[in-house]
C-alpha cells in the first residue's frame, strides 16, 4: 500500500512547480544559455530547500504522532500519584518476562483478575519486543484499539530504515540536464542561480 503524509503531497507539488519553471526557461528563446541555466538552477534549488525542509518536518511530525497514539493505546487518562506507582510496578512485572510465552501467560493472569493496567503493560512490552502472537491477543478483545494499531502501523512503515529507497524518491528532484555536471556541487549550482557563469568541471 503506498503510503503518503502532507509533506509528500507538499513536496510532489513543489517539484511540479519546478519542473514547470525549468521547462518555461529551456523553451525562452529569448534568454541567453546563461540566463536560461540562472533560471533553471533558482527553480531547483528552490525547490531542493522546501523539500528538505518538508523531508524534516514529516519525520518530526510522524515521530511525535507515534509517541501520542502509544500513549492513547498504553497510557493512562491524567493519572494519580498511586496510578503512576502502580504502572511503574506492572512494567516491571512485564518486563520480567523472558520470553514470548512467559509473556502470554503473564496476560491471561492479569485478564483473569481484571488488572487492565498489567495486561496493557505486558501488551506494551510485547509490541516493543515483537511477541505478536502475545500483542494480539491483548488487542484482540479491544476492538477500539484497532484503529491506533492500524495507524501505528502506517508510521512503522513510513520510518522503516528499509523503506529509505522509497522516501528519498519521494523528496527527490531531478537535476536539470544543463546543470548535471554540478548535481553534488551545491555551491557552483548556487552560483549559476545568483548569475555566475557556468564553467565546465574539470577532472
Amino acid at each position: 500500500m503506498a503510503i503518503t503524509t502532507a509533506q509528500r503531497d507538499l513536496a510532489a507539488r513543489a517539484a511540479a512547480i519546478a519542473r514547470q519553471s525549468i521547462e518555461a526557461a529551456r523553451a525562452d528563446t529569448n534568454l541567453s544559455e546563461i540566463g536560461r541555466q540562472r533560471l533553471m538552477a533558482q527553480a531547483y534549488l528552490k525547490a531542493r530547500a522546501q523539500m528538505e525542509h518538508l523531508r524534516e518536518e514529516e519525520t518530526e511530525t510522524v515521530r511525535g504522532r507515534r509517541a501520542e497514539l502509544e500513549r492513547r493505546l498504553f497510557g493512562l487518562d491524567k493519572p494519580t500519584a498511586a496510578d503512576v506507582i502502580t504502572v511503574r510496578d506492572a512494567q516491571d512485572r512485564a518486563e520480567a518476562a523472558r520470553n514470548a510465552d512467559e509473556a502470554s501467560k503473564l496476560l491471561a493472569r492479569a485478564e483473569r483478575i481484571g488488572d487492565q493496567t498489567l495486561a496493557r503493560a505486558v501488551a506494551q512490552v510485547s509490541a516493543d519486543r515483537g511477541y505478536w502472537h502475545t500483542f494480539d491477543e491483548w488487542s484482540r478483545t479491544r476492538p477500539d484499539t484497532h484503529e491506533l494499531i492500524a495507524e501505528l502501523g502506517d508510521i512503522d512503515d513510513l520510518l522503516d530504515p528499509t523503506q529509505r529507497v522509497g522516501r528519498d524518491m519521494a523528496f527527490a528532484l531531478q537535476v536539470p540536464d544543463e546543470l548535471k555536471a554540478y548535481a553534488h556541487n551545491p555551491g557552483q549550482l548556487q552560483k549559476i542561480a545568483d548569475g555566475a557563469t557556468l564553467q565546465t568541471t574539470q577532472g
